[in-house]
Parts: structure tokens; C-alpha cells; sequence
């Protein structure tokens, strides 16, 4: 989710903030794009739960080297859990069949 830091209302770090709480994007990926670029800005952005801050204008070849890899990443895990569940119902059959 790409988002901006200065919005009217609620900003940017508020949105990360409260998406962050709920269980359907609490692992999403959140890249903060902003035209606030101090060290203090990036470190605000973190803390509110971005995993990304990208200052305007937005290179759109770094974009897509984040997505992809936070796909790939996300992609890597769930294969990791395929494999977990796959060997814990394993050991659930064979302790099964030894009773």
C-alpha cells in the first residue's frame, strides 16, 4: 500500500498506525511516499509501522523492487507454513497408527 504523509485529516503515519492493528493488513506491505525527507521523518514513518519511505517523486523501478521482493518474501513463508503443517500432520498419523 502506497500512501502519503501529509494528508488533510488524518495523515499518512495515523493510517499506518491503525492498519497496522487490524488482522487483514497487519503484514501488508506499507511504503510511506512523502515530500518530508529529514532522517526524523524516516524514523517517524517506522514507528508508525511503514516498512518503506521513499520521498517524492517516486522511482517507480524501486517500487517494484519492493513489491516484488515483499512478494517473494510473503510467498517464502507461506511455503514455510505448508511445510510446518505438512510435517505436524505427519507426526499426528504415525502417533495415531502407533496407538
Amino acid at each position: 500500500m502506497l500512501l502519503d504523509i501529509g494528508l488533510p485529516g488524518m495523515d499518512g503515519l495515523e493510517v499506518a498506525r491503525r492498519l497496522r492493528k487490524l488482522p487483514v493488513t497487519e503484514t501488508a506491505l506499507l511504503i510511506a511516499i512523502s515530500g518530508y525527507g529529514q532522517a526524523e521523518d524516516r524514523q517517524r514513518a517506522v514507528a508508525a509501522g511503514f516498512d518503506e519511505h521513499i520521498i517524492k517523486p517516486a522511482d517507480p523501478a524501486r517500487l517494484s523492487a519492493l513489491i516484488a521482493a515483499h512478494t517473494e518474501k510473503k510467498r517464502e513463508v507461506k511455503s514455510e507454513e505448508k511445510r510446518e503443517a505438512k510435517a505436524r500432520q505427519e507426526r499426528a498419523s504415525k502417533t495415531t497408527a502407533a496407538d
